[in-house]
């Protein structure tokens, strides 16, 4: 190349980081493992060519962040029994309890206790960490910087237009908007970015440009406030702070700006963003902002004390990056169901992953680029913008993890990168760069392809797709080699045995899965199964008692199928309030005497006002209406607007033959409780009975529904109603209003089947029928038996159809 002329491959380099900016957020925000691969290449590929101007250099705090990510490393090397048992003690443990009792033992293993993920996790550090070396060198020019950050401010201008694009053509919703972004909080940390680097440009310019970038920071601080998301409207203001710090620390030393309105442009622009979110949505962002003062007891917050724990258990080595969601369930004690990938704290969960020295290296690394920067006296406003911008991102993630998906991680490091230009340079020669950025693409295509070979859910999904337990056993033992800490796999084996009747070899995984996840229901009923049929009754009904408690729904009915007795039922289910008027409504009906000494405990014990209810129920079930009425006289007396009290009362007056104090009692109820159907349906009934059929119509129409449940049950009864009347028609169009309320339902096919052929329209009520027994069982027993009556009515209609167009009018007459 001719002396003085540029290279234009640095110019390549920007514009790979550039399309990596603009590009994951598009791609869901880079989840997919394809997006990720792809992503690492081009960081590499932007890192190896941005050595080429001679310009630049590879600033310090690449070491901390290359330190980290070597940590990432090191936690896939397997390490001798000794040495890891040194440096992880607990680690060893749990690769001994979770692999021995399994007949597996493997020798050296790697510190992470989910390799697979972390090899996932290291392909994604080393696209970060090419990308932030490659902007920190390529911001040696300043027209380059101003390219990278253009581009992370363009692209959120970009993301936050498609959303409202997308809601303006009905493609979506304008509130938390998903045409980029899956989760609408990782759409507002990245929006926080890119708003404020779009604002310094902003700051800059003049001009038409100046009104170019203010409008694009309008529509992505519009964009934060469309997300919903809490944080990330909080971060907002954090982020404005900052710019208004940093600006008039700016504008004040340089003395070649005047005026008073110079300090009055952040403010008037940040208000202008406000009034944009405003004018678009202000009730739901002011009610989504009101939740805020419950922030503080979310589920989110209450892990962290369980992270310190793991970060004592695992103090050098961490748990393995990545390794959060199949290690965390050891330690949670909520019986809740939901799985925590991460642990919403994007700045704790390094040091758990990475263990205390590699976690607090990584933090600080990231937290001295930002602080160096924010010291220097000659921060262009497009800088201050980034450090905004990152300030916003970094407050968000106190309370999310939007870095971990590259869609965010890989501007930030971009932001990082061009802020990190000033500081002390690492004494490293050309090729050195060159071969690390090579090295870090093809150690990116090896971690990929290690995490493909055995991924968690799929690992798991084999041993679940398995025909028999013969086949899945050896798959959740290599499921059991790649994730010791993954509790499914183990729990699922071990179900499928128990199911096959082979206990002795299904308990072992059992009480294994049980460590790995105590909260987890499934292995404690399937372990209760077990013991009950070996009659360590004892030992079965505490595992039922755990299931109960874990929230298992089927856990209680096999429990009542298996130890009838209430005696026993009382010894399995927890002493709580819910628990036991759970097992006092599944004793209703057939057992109303049990029922009736299980609600007594409630009330009696827990004073249970529920329980209260399903006592007078149960007394009126026992022949009992004068203590049923006296029971529900004192449920009304304690909670008026509960429409048990009523309804019983009601009940239990129409067995006493006082019908007329039957009736007033529901329309009392009705008065107290207006809309419920509880109290307004047997109010309908009455008048139904009765043939007060306008009043039933007005009672039924009376009801308030407000989930498709209701709405369906709601018009299946006025239908019933018109029906009554000898409104066919109207009867129909309200049966398929329910039956379209829920179309997944047997029952409102059935209802609207029933509708039809009273109707006489026998084709259609054929065709609602099929349609019901097309959907997933259980069906009723007589379906079929009634399609053959359906379909002998609708013969006979025909026949008889036939014989008058035969005959006709005058020989139907004559009897001819």
């Amino acid at each position: 190349m001719p002396k003085g002329q540029r290279s234009p491959i640095p110019t390549v380099a920007v514009g790979l980081l550039a399309a990596l900016a603009i590009g994951l957020p598009f791609l869901r925000g880079g989840v997919d493992w394809r997006v990720q691969l792809g992503g690492c290449l081009v960081a590499a590929a932007a890192a190896f060519l941005a050595t080429a101007s001679g310009q630049g250099e590879t600033p310090a705090a690449v070491a901390a962040l290359g330190a980290a990510t070597a940590a990432i490393a090191l936690q896939l090397v397997p390490l001798p029994p000794a040495l890891l048992r040194l440096l992880s003690p607990n680690a060893t443990d749990l690769f001994d309890s979770a692999l021995a009792p399994l007949g597996l033992w493997p020798g050296a293993r790697p510190a992470s206790l989910d390799p697979p993920e972390t090899a996932r996790e290291l392909a994604k550090a080393l696209a970060c960490l090419a990308a932030f070396a490659a902007a920190a060198r390529l911001a040696a020019s300043r027209r380059r910087a101003d390219l990278l950050l253009g581009a992370v401010g363009v692209s959120g201008t970009l993301v936050a237009a498609a959303g409202m694009g997308a809601a303006l053509l009905g493609l979506g919703p304008l509130l938390e908007s998903k045409v980029a972004f899956v989760n609408p909080n990782h759409l507002s940390a990245f929006l926080d970015l890119a708003a404020f680097v779009a604002l310094g440009f902003a700051m800059r310019d003049r001009g038409e440009r100046r009104a170019l970038w203010l409008i694009a920071f309008a529509v992505s601080g519009g964009g934060v406030f469309l997300s919903l998301s809490r944080g990330g409207i909080a971060a907002f203001f954090v982020g404005a702070a900052v710019f208004g710090l940093l600006y008039v620390r700016r504008t004040r030393l340089d003395r070649n700006e005047g005026g008073f309105l110079r300090f009055a442009f952040v403010p008037v622009a940040v208000s202008t963003a406000l009034a944009v979110a405003a004018w678009l949505a202000f009730d739901p962002i002011l009610a989504e902002m009101r939740t805020v003062k419950g922030a503080a007891s979310e589920v989110k917050v209450e892990m962290w004390p369980l992270a310190v724990a793991m970060i004592r258990r695992f103090p050098l080595t961490g748990i393995g990056r990545g390794a959060f969601e199949t290690a965390f369930p050891a330690y949670k004690v909520d019986p809740s169901p939901l799985t925590f990938t991460h642990l919403e704290n994007e700045w704790l969960q390094p040091v758990v992953e990475l263990g205390v020295l590699a976690g607090l290296l990584l933090v600080a690394g990231l937290a001295w680029t930002w602080a160096r920067a924010a010291w220097s006296r000659s921060l262009s406003r497009p800088e201050i913008g980034a450090l905004a911008g990152t300030a916003a991102l970094a407050a968000h993630d106190f309370f999310d993890f939007s870095l971990e998906l590259l869609g965010a991680a890989i501007p930030f490091a971009i932001a990082l990168g061009v802020l990190a230009r000033s500081q002390r340079a690492l004494p490293l020669r050309r090729w050195t760069v060159r071969a690390g950025a090579v090295a870090a693409g093809l150690a990116s295509l090896a971690a990929i392809g290690l995490w493909r070979a055995h991924p968690a859910e799929a690992d798991a999904a084999r041993v679940a797709a398995a025909r028999t337990a013969t086949e899945a056993v050896p798959f959740a033992r290599e499921a059991a080699l790649h994730h010791p800490a993954d509790y499914v796999p183990q729990a699922l084996v071990g179900a499928r045995l128990v199911q096959e009747g082979a206990c002795a070899a299904g308990l072992p995984w059992l009480v294994r899965a049980m460590a790995l996840d105590p909260t987890a229901s499934e292995p404690h009923r399937y372990a209760a199964r077990c013991l009950s049929a070996a009659r360590q009754d004892a030992f079965a009904k505490r595992e039922y008692r755990l299931a109960i408690l874990m929230g298992d729904p089927g856990a209680l009915a096999e429990a009542m199928r298996r130890y009838p007795e209430v005696g026993d039922l009382l010894d399995i289910v927890p002493d709580t309030p819910p628990h036991l008027v759970t097992l006092g409504e599944s004793l209703s009906g057939d057992r109303p005497a049990d029922a009736a000494r299980v609600f007594r405990i409630a009330w009696e014990t827990f004073g249970e006002r529920r329980a209260l209810g399903g006592l007078a129920r149960a007394s009126l079930d026992q022949g009992a209406p004068d203590d049923a009425l006296a029971l529900a006289r004192e449920l009304q007396r304690q909670d008026p607007s509960t429409p048990q009290g009523w309804v019983v009362a009601s009940a239990a007056l129409r067995a006493l033959g006082r019908s007329d104090e039957a009736k007033r009692e529901l329309e009392l109820g009705s008065a107290r409780v207006p809309g419920s159907p509880a109290v307004l349906v047997p109010l309908a009934e009455l008048a139904l009975s009765a043939h007060h059929y306008s009043e039933a119509l007005r009672v039924a129409q009376s009801i308030v529904a407000y989930d498709p449940r209701a709405v369906a049950s709601k018009r299946s009864f006025v239908a019933r109603v018109l029906l009554e009347q000898g409104r066919a028609g109207e009867a129909v169009l309200e049966a398929t209003a329910a039956r379209d309320a829920l179309p997944r339902e047997v029952w409102t096919h059935v209802a609207l089947s029933n509708t039809l052929a009273a109707a006489t329209r026998y084709d259609d009520a054929i065709a609602e029928l099929q349609t019901a027994a097309a959907l997933p069982p259980p069906h009723p027993d007589w379906l079929p038996k009634r399609l053959d009556e359906l379909r002998v009515a609708r013969d006979a209609q025909r026949e008889e159809a036939a014989r008058r167009e035969i005959l006709g009018p005058g020989d139907l007459k004559s009897g001819r």
